[in-house]
């Protein structure tokens, strides 16, 4: 009877049923951790009636190798289906799939453009394949940057440019360049057997490893049953504690628009010709020029529970809105970091940035004591009290001895367009000679002038740069004082030095614009403004339609933009003027000054932001405060926002004054209270449909549903109260 069961339940069966779930509430690695216990007992049963010891493990192994298929085939049946011509039978591929994780290097490497005697190129097929190999056997540790690329291009990294653009598909302008997360996250792990055999398996085999590990029926077509059984076999053989270990490794998480079908060939064919993803959909499956993935629905599941509860309300906001005023002209959402976390995550983000300041407070006023400065010491100070730390009171660029003093900060490498990079591998502690020779010139071109004076050399940089003070072992013996000196771990010291090195030897000027300063580019804020945009592309009906401009923007932008129009100081909210917490209505404020926001605009505003943190930092007279754009049509632009906040504040103050402001929250789901909801046990309550509810009494509603219901009244009044 056993045997005829397990041969009917493991053989020429489907493989999102054979491989069930393995991880999961229901899967083999959950099972495992949970049910020692019961696996004891079977064994005590089993010896009590004498079962023969073989029978007793296969037993076992028959109980904790049920799965439930209905749920995981209900999954897979949900995967949507690659869009490409004649590939509509294949599933998409799961990001985690190694397929994708090349896919997605190659596809970015292809997008880059290298700069040559004035004119730009694409990367050849050589490099692409060069590339494609270092960044897919990054460590999982190590934190590549653009200017390791270049190194590895053998070209300045001025000279390497697309970095700050979107990638392909719409994705967003990548900080860093991409790398095999999958493996990345495998190699890290605690599972030795896993790691071991992770370093000797094929492609395909890891492929395989990763749709064995999916919740939702993997990226491929069935396996064979042997491979199954290998893969059975190697998670099977791991011990308990291998087995928790293998549910913390975290794999990306989604689908990609493609089938690993497509993944594999747009691959093979962008390396090989050196193209790029557009030209080689072009090629490999006649698309037009604008053919495009359908992006996800709004409120599409991306398996984050806060995220998809954002998601949720997002799409009921924007469906509520558009169903009562049609498709407006943009659509604007603003982005804070806590925004789409979890509220334990919110608790922990508030109390890490309560820390933070703190300790810049007791920092900036330990600085202001130490110089004798009257109140706290600014940020500009701060930066250079710890850049002279760092430089152990030497001229970055002399060697000479300086003091707070005396020293000034430079920027090594400016912008072709005025301003700088302000982050600190691009700033110097230097003496006054130095930087009044050097001037807005990067310190490549200058050393190389014959302009600069003695002891300055690019050698004679770098070995301060090696000598900076960055961690406690660099510190000299008789050094004293190591209160306020910012120690970095090995491996970043190790960047930091490097990406000061590569600016120190940098001849060209940075790009004018960092696009990543315009928009939020964290992952779920550019997968929004995608999901918006093929919202509204799906309900045109005809060409006279347009389909609305959407931007999502950061937190910072809006307070940026609240000052820079003058709506702080015009706005009349409780408590004094400008933005204040005592009054709940400034989310509305946010709200109207976001809905006014537009691309050109918040270029101008990052770029004064950066403007003013440039010439702060380097003691430079504060000019950017006029600046309004570059050229007459961005003055103008600004002028003609300039005047509508303008317009806003004042209609804004009037409804204030009018109290048309309101502002309410359902009290059981709110994000600040310690409980989900009132679990009072009280005694049940009836009420005559068509009487009167007050607020107190709708607020406890059995269920979001019934709030909602209740609220939508038409004679439902938010300050009434039995």
């Amino acid at each position: 009877m056993l045997e005829e069961s397990e041969k009917d339940n493991s053989k020429n069966k489907p493989r999102d049923i054979v491989l069930g779930r393995v991880r999961g509430d229901k899967g083999v690695i959950e099972g495992k951790l949970h049910q020692s216990d019961n696996a004891e007992e079977i064994r005590r049963i089993c010896a009590t009636q004498e079962v023969p010891q073989d029978q007793v493990e296969r037993l076992i192994e028959a109980v904790f190798k049920a799965k439930n298929p209905r749920e995981v085939g209900a999954a897979y049946k949900l995967v949507g289906h690659d869009e490409l011509p004649g590939q509509k039978k294949y599933i998409r591929a799961e990001r985690a799939h190694p397929a994708f994780q090349k896919f997605n290097i190659v596809a970015t490497l292809t997008n880059l453009r290298i700069n040559e005697a004035g004119s730009k190129r694409a990367l050849s097929s050589e490099e692409l394949q060069m590339l494609t190999n270092y960044l897919s056997n990054v460590g999982p540790k190590d934190e590549v940057t653009w200017f390791d690329v270049a190194e590895k291009l053998e070209i300045d990294r001025s000279d390497l440019q697309g970095t700050a653009r979107a990638s392909y598909d719409g994705q967003a302008a990548l900080k860093y360049p991409p790398k095999d997360v999958t493996s990345a996250s495998i190699k890290q792990s605690k599972v030795k057997a896993l790691k071991d055999w992770w370093k000797q398996a094929s492609g395909d085999q890891r492929g395989q490893l990763i749709d064995y590990l999916s919740n939702s029926g993997g990226s491929d077509t069935p396996q064979t049953d042997d491979e199954l059984d290998d893969l059975t076999k190697l998670t099977q053989s791991f011990s308990e504690k291998d087995l928790e270990e293998l549910e913390k490794i975290s794999l990306p998480t989604g689908r990609a628009a493609y089938s690993l079908n497509s993944l594999t060939k747009l691959t093979q064919l962008m390396l090989e010709e050196g193209i790029d993803l557009h030209e080689a959909r072009k090629r490999l499956f006649n698309v037009d020029d604008d053919w495009k993935p359908t992006p996800e629905p709004i409120n599409s599941p991306v398996g984050n529970p806060a995220v998809d509860r954002v998601l949720k309300q997002v799409a009921r906001w924007i469906n509520a809105a558009t169903e009562r005023w049609g498709i407006p002209a943009s659509v604007n959402v603003e982005h804070v970091r806590e925004g789409l976390v979890s509220e334990k995550v919110v608790r922990e983000l508030i109390r890490d940035n309560e820390a933070r300041h703190k300790k810049n407070m007791e920092v900036a006023e330990e600085i202001a004591k130490r110089l004798g400065l009257s109140g706290r010491a600014l940020r500009s100070h701060t930066i250079k009290y710890f850049a002279l730390r760092r430089q152990n009171c030497q001229c970055l660029y002399c060697g000479t001895k300086i003091s707070f003093g005396t020293a000034e900060m430079d920027h090594i490498v400016p912008r072709t367009n005025g301003g700088s990079n302000n982050k600190r591998s691009n700033l110097a502690a230097v003496c006054r000679t130095c930087n009044a020779s050097k001037s807005n010139i990067p310190f490549a071109v200058w050393v190389s002038s014959g302009k600069a004076g003695p002891g300055v050399s690019l050698e004679g940089a770098k070995e301060r740069v090696n000598s900076l003070l960055l961690e406690k072992a660099d510190l000299p013996e008789d050094y004293d004082d190591d209160s306020l000196i910012e120690f970095y771990s090995k491996n970043e010291s190790k960047k930091f030095r490097k990406e000061i090195i590569a600016r120190l030897e940098s001849k060209k000027p940075d790009e004018e614009f960092d696009g990543r300063s315009l928009e939020s580019v964290a992952w779920m804020a550019v997968e929004l403004h995608e999901r918006i945009l093929g919202y509204y592309e799906s309900l045109l009906k005809d060409a006279s339609q347009k389909v609305p401009q959407v931007g999502v923007y950061r937190g910072e932008i809006t307070a940026e933009a609240r000052k820079a129009s003058g709506f702080e100081n015009r706005v009349e909210l409780l408590g004094g003027k400008g933005k204040t917490r005592l009054d709940r209505r400034h989310h509305a404020m946010d709200a109207l000054v976001i809905a006014l926001m537009n691309q050109s605009v918040s270029k101008l505003l990052s770029w004064r932001m950066q403007l003013r943190d440039s010439q702060r930092i380097s003691g430079m007279p504060e000019t950017w405060k006029e600046f309004h754009g570059f050229n007459r049509d961005e003055y103008r632009r600004w002028n003609a926002w300039a005047n509508a906040m303008r317009i806003a504040v004042e209609l804004f103050n009037d409804a204030l004054e009018k109290d048309e402001v309101h502002f309410s929250e359902n009290k059981r789901l709110g994000v600040s209270l310690a409980k989900a909801h009132d679990d009072t046990i009280r005694s049940l309550c009836s009420y005559a449909l068509g009487g009167d509810f007050s607020v107190e009494l709708i607020d406890r509603a059995e269920t979001p549903a019934l709030w909602t219901a209740l609220t939508k009244q038409p004679d439902f009044d938010v300050k009434w109260v039995a």
